[in-house]
């Protein structure tokens, strides 16, 4: 069934109100669409219509949700995602879109998949049981579905990769340990390691048990992203990543990485960019910093550095950190439970000592050498680097780090209601799906006239409000809205092709 883009307009005439079939039309000659309107019949006091030439009213047998779902399966559409799962899991493969469009929806128990997809405008359904069956079949898959997905991607210049935690409270799978949990939770977790490209489109994942550290992950990463030919690339990573077998491990690829300020290295750089040349000075979106560039030695590997000067954040972070130096100090001095102390001061406690009746002195040190690192960075490569290039380069990562809360929060992941590993890698595959779908429609609303007016939740509730109206054997869509039609125009839907397949 198709169901092109017409919708019942009521307009009251002398105090009348009638039913109005509106279709949009593209004109190509013209390279605009124009609407026609087809008289239905008039409007009774219980909102029916009684359609022309008869005394019957035709009631509204259903209306069901459009506008959300539709724009998610046209983007998977457009990212060739719908092919690719249907190339890897066949019949299977347009369930597991609609299960990753759940998770972008309506995120939730995956039980309620059902009849959320009772209100949607699409024909599937799919039970609990069918459920299990197909987190089953989509881990079975997952490598298929990677490799087709990265072929069918463009290729980046710079990849981005950062691990996070996922919590579980299953006792049946066997990836989840304990270890350093980011969210700070207490329950067994996995890791769950994502690769992006400069475009912040996901490329793949990997999941490792939850007590290996983040430095022994990224051997595997670079193992993957050889298997697939991803080698002239940027490796662009967070200081977590910082080891000398890691930086030994990258220098086949180019990688650009922050030295940690506890590192010998460091504190060297540091003591040799401290006066600020005019020379040195830069300006970057509109801020001054001061730019410092050389080369070092980490053991026996030959490294480049440029360091960066920020006298606005410096300014910042000095007032943050007395600010909140002072509040601890005051929380202390005020507190009857000395048990507590250490609790209260958290990561202040390396800057104070407390004596006999709570008497706090500071560490002048300590302080100094805090002091001296504010509003600066030192980025580390194994190439030459341009300063603001790879300014750039590194501050883009952030998105992936909003990237991790999106899918934690907006999708539903936390935490993972599922029991044996197996379901567990077809539930994360469901979730990368979603992930990808996501960060596209994310994307397309940053380079709209959208960015800053509304949340990604906020348009598709918008959406949401388009609806289908089933009417006897007549399907018909709502009235599109002002907003919703600038909704599909700025993330490149044209309205003449609001069409149900």
């Amino acid at each position: 069934m198709v169901i092109t883009m017409s919708y019942i307009v009521r307009q009251r005439i002398r105090g009348k109100l009638y039913a109005y079939e509106a279709t949009g039309e593209w004109d190509p000659s013209l390279r605009n669409s124009r609407q026609k309107r087809k008289y239905i019949g008039r409007i009774d006091d219980n909102g029916d219509i009684i359609p022309k030439g008869s005394p019957i009213p035709v009631k509204i047998d259903g209306a069901y949700d459009f506008g959300d779902l539709y724009l998610v399966l046209h983007m998977a559409g457009d990212l060739g995602l719908d092919s690719i799962l249907e190339q890897t899991f066949h019949s299977s493969g347009r369930k597991m879109l609609l299960l990753a469009a759940n998770r972008i929806i309506s995120p939730g128990s995956m039980n309620l998949v059902d009849s959320w997809l009772s209100r949607t405008y699409v024909d599937e359904r799919i039970n609990g049981r069918r459920i299990s069956e197909l987190l089953l079949n989509a881990e079975s898959g997952r490598m298929e579905f990677e490799t087709r997905w990265l072929l069918s991607s463009q290729r980046e210049e710079a990849i981005y990769f950062d691990i996070t935690s996922l919590e579980s409270y299953s006792s049946l799978n066997k990836f989840l340990e304990y270890g350093y949990s980011r969210s700070n939770s207490n329950e067994p977790q996995v890791n769950l390691g994502i690769v992006m490209g400069k475009s912040m489109r996901p490329l793949f994942y990997d999941v490792y048990p939850g007590s290996i550290p983040d430095v022994k992950t990224l051997i595997n990463i670079l193992f993957i992203l050889e298997r697939y030919g991803i080698t002239s690339v940027t490796l662009v990573l967070d200081r977590g990543f910082y080891s000398l077998y890691n930086i030994r491990a990258m220098m086949e690829f180019n990688f650009i990485i922050p030295l940690p300020f506890s590192t010998r290295a460091a504190k060297n750089i540091l003591k040799t960019c401290r006066k600020h040349k005019a020379d040195a000075a830069r300006m970057h979106e509109g801020k001054l910093i001061y730019t410092d560039s050389g080369e070092f030695d980490l053991d026996d590997v030959k490294l480049r550095y440029i360091h960066y000067y920020d006298p606005e954040r410096e300014n910042l972070e000095r007032r943050k950190f007395f600010e909140e130096l002072t509040t601890v100090e005051s929380e202390i001095s005020n507190t009857k439970d000395v048990t507590g102390v250490d609790d209260i001061a958290g990561q202040f406690r390396k800057y104070i000592s407390i004596g006999n009746g709570l008497k706090i002195r500071r560490k002048n040190r300590a302080i100094a050498r805090r002091l001296s690192t504010m509003g600066r960075m030192i980025l580390i490569s194994n190439k030459d680097m341009e300063w603001d290039s790879s300014l750039d380069l590194y501050r883009s990562r952030d998105r992936i780090e909003k990237c991790f809360r999106d899918m934690k929060s907006d999708l539903g992941t936390l935490p993972m209601g599922v029991h044996g590993d197996e379901t567990m890698q077809g539930y994360l595959l469901i979730q990368f799906v979603s992930l990808i779908i996501e960060s596209e429609i994310r994307k397309r609303m940053r380079e709209s006239p959208l960015r800053g007016k509304m949340g990604m939740h906020e348009m598709l509730i918008e959406l949401s409000k388009l609806r289908v109206v089933k009417m006897g054997s007549n399907r018909h869509l709502t009235e599109i809205s002002k907003k919703q039609r600038e909704i599909f125009q700025s993330v490149g839907i044209d309205e003449k092709n609001l069409v149900i397949k």
